[in-house]
């Protein structure tokens, strides 16, 4: 099991970096796309990523061409989709934060309720 998951969580990674490698090189052809991600092999010196590259490519080229442009569009409509609902999220949560009194405010308030209520015993 735990190597199941370890597997799992290696191809998870693999999947997810060969997304990315689409979206960032990804053009409007095959032919583009695959241009790109070959001028980057030779730059890269880590093992590891230079696998992930090559076995894009070898996704890629076994793609037709309209299939290929397919994903690329859908990759990079998708990245754009999650990157607005990344920014809109961040937005509710700062107005959120907005409404909240900060500590400084929240003591003075605190001040203030506890100065009410002295002159209140006091009359």
């Amino acid at each position: 099991l735990i190597l199941y998951l370890i597997r799992s969580s290696c191809y998870n990674y693999v999947i997810s970096q060969q997304i990315n490698l689409i979206h960032q090189f990804g053009k409007q052809s095959k032919a583009e796309t695959c241009a790109n991600l070959s001028a980057i092999l030779p730059q890269i010196n880590d093992g590891d990523r230079k696998r992930i590259v090559s076995t894009t490519l070898k996704k890629l080229n076994a793609l037709s061409e309209e299939t290929c442009t397919e994903l690329t569009a859908t990759i990079k409509k998708r990245k754009v989709a999650e990157h607005n609902h990344s920014i809109k999220t961040r937005l509710a949560k700062a107005k959120e934060q907005l409404k909240e009194p900060t500590v400084a405010e929240g003591k003075q308030q605190m001040i203030g309720r506890e100065r009410k209520a002295g002159m209140d015993i006091c009359l």
